[in-house]
Formats: structure tokens, C-alpha cells, sequence
């Protein structure tokens, strides 16, 4: 046993008593770790092709979940299929106070995806967000919409044991500033696959997230919300995405 610089060491005799040697040595330096060498990590840290995968849907002004319509017509959402999607080209990382504390921001790709059931699907090229009926005899095999956007994001986080995140509570806070790419549908039915890129009244060219990132060791959970609402304004209904799922490559492991 050590204690500080001291190691005690206790034997047993072996004369068939029960008697004990205990004998107090000083450890050399060598021999002890240093417990600020222990908690050194790097200041600055990159990891390339990380990715988080989550379910996708939307809020109203009031944070309630509400369906998507335009014209009185409600579209249902299904929650299979209905992904965010997170690609992180890179992410840097500068570690401030041993790491306890970081700062990390990197490139990213988001899709969020909305998957719907029934015949209705939205319009490209209109002034309004608008759905249109299938021409198909039998409900849609699959109805997406999607977006695409290039990302910027920021966060401040914290890490209980930097030196060690297999065992390390960590929480991030982090605002994603994001340009639109494309908005798309994909629709399937009984005459083939149709595949439409349109910017669908969508908020562009930017949008505005705030995230929140928790976890412990290798799992970790993250959410997001963007401030600006989906569909740009007096073009659609006022709603806002809203992400929450698992970080499944995180990076910066030590």
C-alpha cells in the first residue's frame, strides 16, 4: 500500500504463526505518478468524420408538437425514417484549465429528414408552402422531405475527467449557424420513385440552432433546436426543428 511518498508492505512470517512483518520504505520518485502530469491532455485536438444520428420532428411558437399542414391539409409524421443527420467533416478541440473545460467547433452536414404517411406531398416552385395529391391509386410507399445544410458549430464544454473519458461525465452547450444546401422530396408509389430538389419555402440561405450534448464514457446524447422557424416567413407555418438523439462517434476519446 502507498500512501503519499511512503509504501508500506506487510508479510506474513510463514513459520506457521500468525505473526506479520510491516515494514515503511519511501518511494522513490520514479515510482509516483504525478497527479498534474496525470491530468495533462493536449491543448489542441482534432478529429475528422465524426457522427450523430437522432429522430427529427417540429414544435410550434408554443413548444407543442403539431402536425405540418398548409391548406387545412395535415400531413401525419412517422417517426421511422424521420432521421437528423449529423456528418462532422472535422471538429477541433481547445482544451482551457487541464481540459475541464473545452472549447470545440468543426464543418459539419445536417439532413433533417420528415417522413410522412398518406397521398400528400409538398409542391416545389410555389409562393406558399403548398402539398399536392398523388396521382397514385394506392397511398405512397414512401413520402420524405428533407433539407441540407452546411454547418459551423460551436460549443463550450465540460468534462469531469478529462484525462479519462472512457469514466468522464460531460455536458456541451453550443449554437450551429447553418447555410441551406437543397430542400428535397422523395416520393414512391405504384409508378416508380420521383425525386425533387426545391428550396420548398424553406428559411434560407441561414438558419440558427442552439444544442445541448450530454453524456458518460462512450455514451452520450445531444438534442438541438432551431431559433428560426423551418419555412421562411409569410411563405409557411411558423415551426421550428427539433433534434434529439445519439452521438455515435464523438472523438476526442483520451
Amino acid at each position: 500500500m502507498t500512501i503519499g511518498k511512503w509504501k508500506v508492505v506487510v508479510k506474513e512470517k510463514g513459520d506457521g504463526t500468525d505473526d506479520v512483518d510491516v515494514k515503511f520504505d519511501r518511494v522513490e520518485d520514479d515510482d509516483v505518478k504525478d497527479i498534474d502530469t496525470y491530468r495533462d491532455v493536449d491543448v489542441f485536438e482534432t478529429d475528422w468524420f465524426l457522427f450523430d444520428l437522432g429522430y427529427n420532428t417540429y414544435v410550434d411558437k408554443d413548444m407543442q408538437f403539431v402536425k405540418l399542414m398548409a391548406d387545412s391539409i395535415a400531413l401525419d409524421q412517422k417517426s421511422w425514417g424521420s432521421w437528423d443527420v449529423n456528418l462532422h467533416i472535422f471538429r477541433q478541440r481547445l482544451n482551457i484549465a487541464q481540459g475541464f473545460v473545452n472549447l470545440n467547433w468543426g464543418l459539419s452536414f445536417e439532413w433533417h429528414n420528415y417522413m410522412f404517411r398518406g397521398n400528400y406531398y409538398p409542391t416545389p416552385q410555389q409562393s406558399v408552402f403548398t402539398l399536392q395529391e398523388s396521382a397514385s391509386t394506392t397511398n405512397l410507399e414512401k413520402n420524405r422531405f428533407s433539407s441540407t445544410h452546411f454547418t459551423l458549430p460551436v460549443m463550450l464544454g465540460f468534462e469531469t475527467k478529462p484525462w479519462d473519458t472512457d469514466h468522464s461525465f460531460r455536458m456541451g452547450f453550443g449554437y450551429s449557424p447553418g447555410l441551406m444546401v437543397k430542400g428535397k422530396t422523395k416520393i414512391k408509389d405504384d409508378r416508380g420513385t420521383n425525386k425533387v430538389k426545391d428550396d420548398f419555402n424553406l428559411e434560407s440561405p441561414f438558419r440558427h440552432e442552439v444544442n445541448v450534448m450530454m453524456g458518460y464514457g462512450g455514451f452520450n446524447l445531444y438534442a438541438s433546436y432551431d431559433l428560426n422557424s423551418m419555412f421562411a416567413e409569410g411563405e409557411g407555418p411558423e415551426l421550428h426543428p427539433v433534434s434529439v438523439g445519439l452521438i455515435i462517434r464523438r472523438g476526442f476519446d483520451n
